[in-house]
Protein backbone atom coordinates (compact mmCIF):
# COMPACT_ATOMS: atom_id res chain seq x y z
CA UNK A 1 0.00 0.00 0.00
CA UNK A 2 1.30 3.27 -0.52
CA UNK A 3 2.22 5.48 2.10
CA UNK A 4 0.84 8.10 3.20
CA UNK A 5 1.73 11.05 4.29
CA UNK A 6 -0.84 13.81 6.68
CA UNK A 7 1.13 17.51 6.67
CA UNK A 8 0.10 19.83 9.61
CA UNK A 9 1.56 23.21 8.52
CA UNK A 10 0.81 25.89 11.05
CA UNK A 11 2.99 29.09 9.70
CA UNK A 12 0.07 30.39 7.75
CA UNK A 13 -3.81 30.62 7.77
CA UNK A 14 -1.92 0.27 -23.20
CA UNK A 15 -4.09 -1.95 -25.19
CA UNK A 16 -2.56 -5.21 -23.40
CA UNK A 17 -2.13 -3.71 -20.02
CA UNK A 18 -5.67 -2.18 -20.18
CA UNK A 19 -6.73 -5.63 -21.07
CA UNK A 20 -6.36 -6.86 -17.58
CA UNK A 21 -8.89 -4.45 -16.14
CA UNK A 22 -10.96 -1.74 -17.82
CA UNK A 23 5.16 16.89 13.62
CA UNK A 24 6.78 18.70 12.50
CA UNK A 25 7.62 18.33 8.57
CA UNK A 26 10.37 20.72 8.84
CA UNK A 27 13.50 19.48 8.61
CA UNK A 28 17.31 20.45 9.81
CA UNK A 29 18.85 19.54 6.82
CA UNK A 30 17.05 20.75 3.65
CA UNK A 31 17.89 17.47 1.13
CA UNK A 32 16.86 19.52 -2.00
CA UNK A 33 19.82 22.25 -1.40
CA UNK A 34 21.59 19.91 -3.01
CA UNK A 35 19.79 18.98 -6.09
CA UNK A 36 21.08 19.78 -9.71
CA UNK A 37 18.01 19.55 -11.88
CA UNK A 38 16.71 20.60 -15.41
CA UNK A 39 13.54 21.96 -15.44
CA UNK A 40 11.25 23.86 -18.03
CA UNK A 41 7.68 25.65 -17.92
CA UNK A 42 5.61 26.01 -20.90
CA UNK A 43 2.21 27.17 -21.80
CA UNK A 44 -0.56 25.89 -24.27
CA UNK A 45 0.51 28.09 -26.83
CA UNK A 46 3.72 26.82 -26.83
CA UNK A 47 2.57 22.86 -27.20
CA UNK A 48 0.70 20.45 -29.03
CA UNK A 49 -2.37 20.51 -25.98
CA UNK A 50 -2.09 22.20 -23.21
CA UNK A 51 0.48 23.47 -20.49
CA UNK A 52 3.93 21.52 -18.91
CA UNK A 53 6.39 22.15 -16.29
CA UNK A 54 9.24 19.58 -16.06
CA UNK A 55 12.11 18.24 -13.85
CA UNK A 56 15.07 15.86 -14.14
CA UNK A 57 15.81 15.36 -10.90
CA UNK A 58 19.61 14.75 -10.23
CA UNK A 59 20.89 13.71 -6.66
CA UNK A 60 23.03 10.92 -5.00
CA UNK A 61 20.03 9.00 -3.74
CA UNK A 62 19.09 6.86 -6.50
CA UNK A 63 15.91 5.45 -4.40
CA UNK A 64 12.95 7.41 -5.42
CA UNK A 65 9.24 6.95 -4.91
CA UNK A 66 5.78 8.70 -5.95
CA UNK A 67 3.37 9.43 -2.66
CA UNK A 68 -0.08 10.28 -1.98
CA UNK A 69 -0.57 12.66 0.79
CA UNK A 70 -3.02 14.87 3.22
CA UNK A 71 -2.38 18.47 2.62
CA UNK A 72 -3.96 20.83 4.73
CA UNK A 73 -6.61 21.89 1.87
CA UNK A 74 -5.92 19.57 -0.64
CA UNK A 75 -4.50 16.18 -1.31
CA UNK A 76 -1.74 15.03 -3.79
CA UNK A 77 0.78 12.88 -4.97
CA UNK A 78 4.46 13.66 -4.91
CA UNK A 79 7.94 12.37 -5.91
CA UNK A 80 10.80 12.46 -3.06
CA UNK A 81 13.55 10.00 -1.74
CA UNK A 82 12.16 6.40 -0.60
CA UNK A 83 10.74 6.58 3.10
CA UNK A 84 11.86 10.38 2.94
CA UNK A 85 8.46 13.10 3.85
CA UNK A 86 10.43 16.02 1.30
CA UNK A 87 8.40 16.78 -1.66
CA UNK A 88 10.98 17.25 -4.67
CA UNK A 89 8.19 17.77 -7.13
CA UNK A 90 4.24 17.44 -7.06
CA UNK A 91 0.71 17.57 -8.41
CA UNK A 92 -2.40 18.39 -6.30
CA UNK A 93 -5.92 17.57 -6.89
CA UNK A 94 -7.12 20.92 -8.50
CA UNK A 95 -4.42 20.70 -11.17
CA UNK A 96 -1.66 23.01 -9.40
CA UNK A 97 1.84 21.26 -10.09
CA UNK A 98 5.40 22.08 -8.41
CA UNK A 99 9.13 21.43 -9.34
CA UNK A 100 12.33 23.23 -8.80
CA UNK A 101 15.76 23.53 -9.29
CA UNK A 102 18.09 24.56 -6.91
CA UNK A 103 19.59 27.71 -7.59
CA UNK A 104 22.13 28.12 -5.31
CA UNK A 105 23.48 31.70 -6.16
CA UNK A 106 20.14 33.56 -4.10
CA UNK A 107 20.62 34.66 -0.92
CA UNK A 108 18.81 31.84 1.81
CA UNK A 109 16.38 33.95 4.26
CA UNK A 110 15.80 32.64 8.03
CA UNK A 111 12.17 31.47 7.62
CA UNK A 112 11.41 27.54 8.11
CA UNK A 113 9.99 27.11 4.80
CA UNK A 114 13.24 24.97 2.59
CA UNK A 115 12.57 24.73 -0.91
CA UNK A 116 11.39 20.75 -0.12
CA UNK A 117 8.76 22.15 2.34
CA UNK A 118 7.56 25.09 0.25
CA UNK A 119 6.57 22.58 -2.42
CA UNK A 120 4.95 20.55 0.00
CA UNK A 121 2.94 23.64 1.64
CA UNK A 122 2.10 24.91 -1.83
CA UNK A 123 0.59 21.89 -3.13
CA UNK A 124 -1.45 21.76 0.19
CA UNK A 125 -2.59 24.84 -0.11
CA UNK A 126 -2.87 26.37 -3.37
CA UNK A 127 -4.86 25.80 -6.63
CA UNK A 128 -3.36 28.22 -8.64
CA UNK A 129 -0.18 30.37 -9.62
CA UNK A 130 -2.07 33.78 -7.89
CA UNK A 131 -2.13 31.64 -4.54
CA UNK A 132 1.06 30.58 -5.05
CA UNK A 133 2.53 34.21 -5.79
CA UNK A 134 0.03 35.16 -2.81
CA UNK A 135 1.99 32.68 -0.23
CA UNK A 136 5.33 34.26 -1.84
CA UNK A 137 4.36 37.43 -0.97
CA UNK A 138 3.48 36.40 3.01
CA UNK A 139 6.65 34.56 3.31
CA UNK A 140 8.38 37.37 1.94
CA UNK A 141 7.95 39.22 5.04
CA UNK A 142 8.06 36.03 7.51
CA UNK A 143 11.18 34.74 5.56
CA UNK A 144 12.23 31.20 3.77
CA UNK A 145 15.25 29.43 3.59
CA UNK A 146 14.38 28.97 0.24
CA UNK A 147 16.84 29.27 -3.02
CA UNK A 148 14.99 27.98 -5.88
CA UNK A 149 13.52 28.14 -9.49
CA UNK A 150 9.97 27.17 -8.63
CA UNK A 151 8.00 26.11 -12.06
CA UNK A 152 4.54 25.90 -11.21
CA UNK A 153 1.22 25.43 -13.53
CA UNK A 154 -2.41 25.18 -12.40
CA UNK A 155 -5.47 24.31 -14.42
CA UNK A 156 -6.22 27.68 -16.21
CA UNK A 157 -3.82 27.09 -18.57
CA UNK A 158 -0.65 28.86 -16.54
CA UNK A 159 2.77 28.06 -16.26
CA UNK A 160 5.55 30.19 -15.06
CA UNK A 161 9.10 30.11 -13.19
CA UNK A 162 9.57 31.94 -9.75
CA UNK A 163 13.21 32.72 -8.84
CA UNK A 164 12.74 32.26 -5.41
CA UNK A 165 15.49 34.05 -2.40
CA UNK A 166 14.84 34.25 1.05
CA UNK A 167 13.21 37.56 1.05
CA UNK A 168 12.19 38.13 -2.55
CA UNK A 169 11.20 36.69 -5.65
CA UNK A 170 11.26 36.98 -9.53
CA UNK A 171 8.69 35.58 -11.85
CA UNK A 172 8.63 34.51 -15.04
CA UNK A 173 5.50 33.96 -16.92
CA UNK A 174 5.98 31.61 -19.51
CA UNK A 175 3.05 33.09 -21.16
CA UNK A 176 4.60 37.11 -20.84
CA UNK A 177 6.06 37.89 -24.52
CA UNK A 178 8.55 40.20 -23.05
CA UNK A 179 9.98 37.12 -20.90
CA UNK A 180 9.12 34.20 -22.81
CA UNK A 181 8.29 34.79 -26.05
CA UNK A 182 7.88 31.93 -27.61
CA UNK A 183 5.76 30.39 -24.55
CA UNK A 184 7.95 28.71 -22.47
CA UNK A 185 11.03 29.41 -19.48
CA UNK A 186 14.44 27.14 -19.03
CA UNK A 187 16.44 26.61 -15.78
CA UNK A 188 19.10 24.66 -14.33
CA UNK A 189 21.11 25.36 -11.34
CA UNK A 190 21.41 29.29 -11.67
CA UNK A 191 18.52 32.43 -11.47
CA UNK A 192 18.91 35.29 -14.15
CA UNK A 193 18.96 37.15 -10.47
CA UNK A 194 21.92 35.52 -8.89
CA UNK A 195 24.44 35.78 -11.25
CA UNK A 196 25.81 32.23 -10.79
CA UNK A 197 26.32 29.64 -13.52
CA UNK A 198 25.51 26.14 -11.85
CA UNK A 199 24.67 23.67 -14.80
CA UNK A 200 25.59 26.10 -17.33
CA UNK A 201 26.31 22.99 -20.03
CA UNK A 202 23.21 21.80 -19.41
CA UNK A 203 21.25 24.90 -19.81
CA UNK A 204 23.23 25.61 -22.83
CA UNK A 205 22.21 22.34 -23.94
CA UNK A 206 18.43 23.05 -23.24
CA UNK A 207 18.48 26.03 -24.79
CA UNK A 208 19.42 24.30 -28.00
CA UNK A 209 17.41 21.28 -27.48
CA UNK A 210 13.73 22.84 -26.84
CA UNK A 211 13.32 25.60 -29.90
CA UNK A 212 14.31 22.59 -32.23
CA UNK A 213 11.43 20.34 -30.08
CA UNK A 214 9.04 23.58 -30.41
CA UNK A 215 10.19 24.22 -33.71
CA UNK A 216 8.50 20.79 -35.07
CA UNK A 217 4.51 21.19 -34.32
CA UNK A 218 4.96 22.71 -30.65
CA UNK A 219 6.57 20.86 -27.57
CA UNK A 220 4.61 18.01 -26.77
CA UNK A 221 5.47 15.71 -23.63
CA UNK A 222 6.44 12.40 -25.53
CA UNK A 223 9.24 14.87 -27.19
CA UNK A 224 10.40 15.86 -23.55
CA UNK A 225 10.08 12.59 -22.09
CA UNK A 226 11.38 11.02 -24.86
CA UNK A 227 14.27 13.03 -26.12
CA UNK A 228 14.91 15.73 -23.94
CA UNK A 229 15.23 13.79 -20.64
CA UNK A 230 17.39 11.30 -22.20
CA UNK A 231 19.99 13.28 -24.00
CA UNK A 232 23.93 12.84 -23.83
CA UNK A 233 25.76 15.92 -24.59
CA UNK A 234 29.99 16.76 -24.10
CA UNK A 235 30.86 19.92 -21.98
CA UNK A 236 30.35 21.99 -24.73
CA UNK A 237 26.87 21.36 -25.14
CA UNK A 238 26.95 19.29 -28.13
CA UNK A 239 24.87 16.32 -28.31
CA UNK A 240 26.59 12.87 -28.53
CA UNK A 241 25.00 10.65 -30.99
CA UNK A 242 23.94 7.34 -29.94
CA UNK A 243 25.84 4.68 -30.20
CA UNK A 244 28.79 6.86 -29.18
CA UNK A 245 31.54 5.66 -31.51
CA UNK A 246 34.72 6.18 -29.59
CA UNK A 247 36.50 5.81 -25.89
CA UNK A 248 37.09 8.55 -23.37
CA UNK A 249 39.75 8.19 -20.52
CA UNK A 250 40.27 4.57 -21.27
CA UNK A 251 36.49 3.39 -21.00
CA UNK A 252 35.80 1.00 -23.08
CA UNK A 253 35.03 1.85 -26.83
CA UNK A 254 31.24 2.94 -26.54
CA UNK A 255 31.19 4.21 -23.27
CA UNK A 256 30.16 7.87 -23.01
CA UNK A 257 30.63 10.17 -19.68
CA UNK A 258 27.30 12.09 -18.55
CA UNK A 259 28.66 14.35 -16.25
CA UNK A 260 27.52 17.63 -17.93
CA UNK A 261 24.47 15.85 -19.45
CA UNK A 262 20.68 16.36 -19.01
CA UNK A 263 20.42 13.02 -18.48
CA UNK A 264 23.32 11.80 -16.07
CA UNK A 265 25.01 9.57 -14.20
CA UNK A 266 23.31 11.54 -10.91
CA UNK A 267 19.63 12.03 -12.19
CA UNK A 268 17.78 9.82 -10.50
CA UNK A 269 13.80 10.27 -11.49
CA UNK A 270 11.87 12.84 -14.32
CA UNK A 271 8.83 14.25 -14.23
CA UNK A 272 6.59 15.99 -16.50
CA UNK A 273 3.48 17.80 -15.57
CA UNK A 274 1.12 17.17 -18.32
CA UNK A 275 -1.85 20.41 -17.86
CA UNK A 276 -5.68 20.46 -18.88
CA UNK A 277 -6.96 22.28 -22.21
CA UNK A 278 -9.51 24.65 -21.33
CA UNK A 279 -12.52 23.64 -20.12
CA UNK A 280 -11.25 20.28 -19.14
CA UNK A 281 -11.35 19.03 -15.60
CA UNK A 282 -8.31 19.19 -13.43
CA UNK A 283 -8.50 15.69 -12.59
CA UNK A 284 -7.02 14.49 -15.90
CA UNK A 285 -3.55 16.95 -14.82
CA UNK A 286 -1.75 13.72 -15.68
CA UNK A 287 1.81 13.45 -13.81
CA UNK A 288 3.85 11.25 -16.35
CA UNK A 289 7.11 10.06 -14.07
CA UNK A 290 10.41 8.33 -14.68
CA UNK A 291 11.58 6.69 -11.62
CA UNK A 292 15.55 5.74 -11.78
CA UNK A 293 17.87 6.85 -14.08
CA UNK A 294 15.48 7.99 -16.96
CA UNK A 295 17.43 6.26 -20.05
CA UNK A 296 16.72 2.81 -17.67
CA UNK A 297 13.29 3.32 -17.02
CA UNK A 298 9.84 3.56 -18.69
CA UNK A 299 7.59 6.59 -18.34
CA UNK A 300 4.33 5.77 -16.80
CA UNK A 301 1.04 8.80 -16.23
CA UNK A 302 -0.02 8.56 -12.52
CA UNK A 303 -3.24 11.02 -11.56
CA UNK A 304 -3.94 13.51 -8.26
CA UNK A 305 -6.92 10.69 -6.98
CA UNK A 306 -6.31 8.38 -4.56
CA UNK A 307 -3.25 6.10 -3.63
CA UNK A 308 -0.35 5.22 -5.68
CA UNK A 309 0.52 1.97 -7.71
CA UNK A 310 2.52 -0.11 -5.75
CA UNK A 311 4.87 -0.09 -8.62
CA UNK A 312 5.65 3.06 -7.71
CA UNK A 313 5.52 2.96 -3.65
CA UNK A 314 6.58 -0.27 -2.15
CA UNK A 315 6.62 -1.51 1.29
CA UNK A 316 10.44 0.18 1.55
CA UNK A 317 11.45 1.56 -2.05
CA UNK A 318 9.28 1.53 -5.54
CA UNK A 319 9.89 -1.85 -7.56
CA UNK A 320 9.87 0.18 -10.55
CA UNK A 321 12.86 2.32 -9.23
CA UNK A 322 14.40 -0.99 -8.03
CA UNK A 323 14.53 -2.35 -11.50
CA UNK A 324 16.12 1.25 -13.43
CA UNK A 325 18.46 0.98 -10.39
CA UNK A 326 19.57 -2.78 -11.51
CA UNK A 327 20.07 -1.44 -14.91
CA UNK A 328 22.19 1.44 -13.64
CA UNK A 329 24.48 -1.10 -11.87
CA UNK A 330 25.14 -2.79 -15.06
CA UNK A 331 25.05 -0.27 -17.74
CA UNK A 332 27.07 2.25 -16.15
CA UNK A 333 29.77 -0.28 -14.90
CA UNK A 334 30.97 -1.52 -11.50
CA UNK A 335 34.19 0.07 -10.46
CA UNK A 336 34.06 2.43 -12.54
CA UNK A 337 33.84 6.49 -11.43
CA UNK A 338 30.12 5.40 -12.80
CA UNK A 339 29.75 8.50 -14.95
CA UNK A 340 30.34 6.66 -17.62
CA UNK A 341 27.45 4.78 -19.61
CA UNK A 342 27.87 1.66 -22.07
CA UNK A 343 25.94 3.45 -24.90
CA UNK A 344 25.71 0.74 -27.45
CA UNK A 345 23.74 -1.35 -25.05
CA UNK A 346 21.14 1.18 -25.02
CA UNK A 347 21.26 1.67 -28.77
CA UNK A 348 23.59 -0.50 -30.84
CA UNK A 349 23.11 0.52 -34.13
CA UNK A 350 21.71 -2.68 -35.62
CA UNK A 351 18.17 -2.25 -34.10
CA UNK A 352 19.13 -3.71 -30.95
CA UNK A 353 19.58 -2.75 -26.93
CA UNK A 354 17.43 -1.62 -24.33
CA UNK A 355 15.85 1.01 -25.95
CA UNK A 356 14.46 -0.79 -28.63
CA UNK A 357 11.90 -2.50 -26.38
CA UNK A 358 11.67 0.12 -23.54
CA UNK A 359 10.83 2.75 -26.16
CA UNK A 360 8.24 0.31 -27.98
CA UNK A 361 6.44 -0.48 -24.46
CA UNK A 362 6.51 3.51 -24.05
CA UNK A 363 4.70 3.83 -26.83
CA UNK A 364 1.73 1.69 -26.19
CA UNK A 365 1.66 3.52 -22.62
CA UNK A 366 1.83 7.09 -24.82
CA UNK A 367 -1.14 5.40 -27.25
CA UNK A 368 -3.46 3.66 -24.48
CA UNK A 369 -2.95 6.94 -22.51
CA UNK A 370 -3.99 9.08 -25.53
CA UNK A 371 -6.76 7.01 -26.06
CA UNK A 372 -8.21 6.88 -22.39
CA UNK A 373 -7.94 10.66 -21.82
CA UNK A 374 -10.19 11.14 -25.18
CA UNK A 375 -12.55 9.45 -23.74
CA UNK A 376 -12.68 10.85 -19.93
CA UNK A 377 -12.54 14.71 -21.86
CA UNK A 378 -15.95 13.49 -23.16
CA UNK A 379 -17.92 12.34 -20.28
CA UNK A 380 -17.72 11.65 -16.90
CA UNK A 381 -14.86 9.66 -15.14
CA UNK A 382 -14.54 7.91 -12.33
CA UNK A 383 -11.34 8.26 -9.33
CA UNK A 384 -11.74 4.16 -9.41
CA UNK A 385 -10.98 3.87 -13.48
CA UNK A 386 -7.88 5.88 -13.26
CA UNK A 387 -6.72 4.36 -10.35
CA UNK A 388 -7.15 1.07 -11.97
CA UNK A 389 -5.86 2.26 -15.79
CA UNK A 390 -2.82 3.78 -13.75
CA UNK A 391 -2.18 0.46 -12.01
CA UNK A 392 -2.43 -1.51 -15.16
CA UNK A 393 0.49 0.64 -16.75
CA UNK A 394 2.38 0.83 -13.81
CA UNK A 395 2.35 -3.05 -13.92
CA UNK A 396 2.66 -3.58 -17.54
CA UNK A 397 6.35 -1.09 -17.38
CA UNK A 398 7.59 -3.05 -14.26
CA UNK A 399 6.87 -6.04 -16.25
CA UNK A 400 9.15 -4.91 -19.09
CA UNK A 401 11.99 -3.43 -16.87
CA UNK A 402 12.32 -7.54 -14.86
CA UNK A 403 12.14 -9.18 -18.43
CA UNK A 404 15.23 -7.10 -19.45
CA UNK A 405 18.44 -9.32 -19.02
CA UNK A 406 21.32 -7.66 -20.74
CA UNK A 407 23.90 -10.12 -22.64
Amino acid sequence: MALKRKFTLLLLPLAVCLAIGSGSFFRSIDESALEECTIGAAIGSATADGPMIWKSRDWTEVNNEVFWNEGEKYRFLSVGNAGSPSTLMGLNECGFAILNSVSGDLLRGGGHLNNATMQSHALGTCATIDEFEDLLKQTNVSGRSTQANFAVMDSTGRAAIFETAGNEYWKYEAGDPQVAPEGYVLRTNFAMNGGGQGGIERYRRTMALVPELHADGGLSHIDILRTQMRDFSDSDSQPVPLPFDGSVAGAPDGWFPTGVSICRNSTVSATLFHGVRPGEPANLTTMWTLLGQPALSVAIPLWAVGEMPPETNGPRTAPLCDEANRLRRIYFGEGRSRTQINTRALRDGLGGGLWRVTFAAEDSIFVATEALMEGWRSGAVSASEMLEKERAMASYALTILKGWQPD
